[in-house]
């Protein structure tokens, strides 16, 4: 059994054009053309900080020294993930979405607000 201790909460998030571009919202919705992104790019930040701290607050509870670390993807979301765990010595990765999938991204959620759960 795994015993608590020190633990990374590592969220990797991706810009709006870097999600449209490689199909990550597994559709575009037509959208081919975002006049700017940056508030875009703002909320998927935030929500990843968001959720880099609540993870935080849950492996807390379950006895966990965790600190949380945001990364945006500059490469396949996998591979920041493996770069940031080599950087860091990490011995285990574990790996979840947080319900923030395809469809329910915070762009998504400005979009479809009613296309996912959250």
């Amino acid at each position: 059994m795994l015993r608590p201790g020190a633990a990374v909460i590592l969220t990797v998030w991706e810009a709006v054009a870097t999600q449209l571009a490689t199909g990550s919202f597994g559709f575009t919705a037509g959208v081919s053309y975002l006049p700017d992104e940056t508030e875009l790019d703002a909320r998927e930040e935030a929500a990843a900080r968001q959720a880099a701290a609540g993870a935080v607050e849950i492996a807390e509870r379950q006895g966990w020294e965790a600190t949380a670390r945001v990364e945006r993807a500059v490469e396949p979301v996998w591979q920041t993930v493996v770069c940031v765990a080599e950087e860091i010595d990490a011995s285990l990765i574990v790996c979840g979405a947080l319900g923030l999938n395809p469809y329910g991204g915070t762009f998504v959620k400005g979009l479809t607000p009613k296309a996912h759960p959250g």
